[in-house]
């Protein structure tokens, strides 16, 4: 079994840590990452995306604006440095929230 999933984070180290995870993890498959929602959203319109690692705190498009804009909801985990979105995020049914800065193992535990 494949997990196509796809990062959203508007911080390149974020993105770039979330890619390294990812790779180790042999049952995601990366489709694509992207520093805001709305190209995201476009791109989820031709594309199976299977779970989405969201940052909340985005300049443009906030987390939450995409969890609200979607048609459908894969599974999400929220990536954010702020705790106090937590409860907000389970209001939209996510999987997890992982909390920056994170382990490997914690990551891990999210994807399974």
């Amino acid at each position: 079994m494949t997990i196509n999933c796809i990062v959203i984070d508007d911080t390149p180290l974020a993105i770039e840590k979330l890619e390294r995870f990812i790779g180790e993890v042999p049952l995601l498959n990366l489709l694509g990452s992207f520093t805001n929602g709305i190209e995201a959203l476009s791109f989820m319109k031709t594309q199976q995306v299977d779970l989405v690692f969201l940052d909340i705190q985005m300049e443009v498009f906030t987390g939450l604006q995409f969890l609200e804009s979607l048609a459908k909801h894969p599974k999400i985990i929220i990536v954010s440095a702020y705790s106090e979105y937590a409860v907000k995020g389970f209001d939209y049914s996510v999987t997890d929230y992982l909390l920056k800065p994170y382990s490997f193992e914690r990551f891990l535990k999210a994807v399974d």
